[in-house]
């Protein structure tokens, strides 16, 4: 990973360290309970707005992971993936079918159209 418990407890004592010279400065300046809600309102404000870009990109990686698995399932790419299986010696489909025509699209001989008997 590109993260372990020792960065993520510094990110942390980072953030804590901001947040009170923050709330330092606030005091010394004399900011007044107005402000401070104001303040808070607009934190709640980038709060929302980083939950929706979250929640879009959450959705998105729904959306596309099932079109990819979707894809995975398609005749043409488990024949390929059979043609490239060093285990499987061929496959053989029936002929006038739209799998033979899917298999006729593959380059190699691993995957046949069956003759007819």
């Amino acid at each position: 990973m590109f993260y372990d418990h020792d960065a993520i407890k510094s990110l942390l004592a980072s953030i804590v360290s901001a947040l009170s010279s923050a709330t330092g400065v606030l005091l010394l300046v004399g900011v007044s309970q107005g402000d401070v809600t104001r303040l808070g309102a607009a934190v709640q404000q980038i709060g929302d707005g980083v939950v929706g870009v979250i929640s879009f990109f959450l959705f998105s990686i729904s959306l596309f992971g099932t079109l990819y698995v979707f894809f995975k399932q398609t005749k043409h790419f488990l024949f390929k993936r059979h043609n490239a299986d060093p285990e499987i010696r061929y496959v053989e489909v029936l002929p006038g079918t739209e799998s033979a025509q899917i298999a006729d699209a593959i380059p190699g001989n691993k995957i046949r159209v069956a003759a007819w008997r």
